[in-house]
């Protein structure tokens, strides 16, 4: 039997944590309360300094180490301007003279999304920071194929679509992850501006000069 499913809008929003000025919902940075249903955020816009101050007090709530590597590991995931990759990350550590064993990095980067602070995107198997880190949170990414900006997106009449199809088939869901590729706005802004200036309404002029050259050709033989 098909059911249609009713997705609220997202609404997309910029997001900055050292100066949110958000009208459409109640905001709270701190990790334990942090939410934005139906809302899509620039993954990489918050405060590196704030975030990393929510995630070691956080580690404390939870009876867990934060260590000095495991906040390099996520500092330097908040400070790439696109999604980054494990050999990427080891490369700026070892740049910044501090190369730490890759095993040690593997383990951070797997603590880092066992506690919710950031995402893997298996599509381009990189990693990038969590917009509301918590545990047990359900995420779609927008991915641009263009540019590599990367927008989380929640929606939670999606999540209660997936959570329902699962119990359907007696599925457990532990982790939801869904991957959206395709171009930002700014990315369709600019190709719709290059699409104007190669448009066939170019070939006249083209034509022209082209005759124009020939018939000077002729007049020199």
């Amino acid at each position: 039997m098909n059911k249609d499913i009713s997705l609220t809008p997202l609404q997309t929003t910029t997001h900055d944590a050292a100066s949110c000025g958000y009208t459409h919902h109640s905001h709270d940075h701190s990790i334990a309360h942090h939410s934005h249903d139906n809302s899509v955020h620039d993954t990489h816009t918050h405060s590196i300094a704030r975030r990393i101050a929510d995630a070691e007090q956080e580690c404390q709530r939870r009876g867990v180490r934060w260590t000095t590597l495991r906040s390099d590991v996520l500092t330097l995931i908040l400070q790439a301007p696109k999604p980054i990759g494990a050999y990427d990350l080891l490369a700026k550590m070892a740049y910044q003279g501090r190369p730490p064993a890759p095993p040690t990095v593997y383990r951070s980067l797997d603590f880092l999304l066992e506690q919710g602070f950031i995402h893997r995107l298996t599509s381009i198997n990189a990693y990038v920071p969590c917009c509301h880190p918590r545990n047990g949170h359900q995420a779609a990414f927008l991915i641009c194929q263009r540019c590599h900006r990367v927008d989380e997106a929640e929606s939670l009449n999606l999540q209660n679509s997936l959570q329902m199809i699962a119990q359907q088939g007696g599925f457990l869901v532990q982790q939801t992850t869904i991957e959206i590729a395709g171009l930002c706005i700014s990315c369709q802004q600019e190709s719709t501006a290059e699409q104007h200036t190669t448009s066939p309404n170019t070939k006249p002029t083209n034509d022209l000069i082209e005759k124009n050259q020939k018939k000077r050709r002729k007049d020199h033989e």
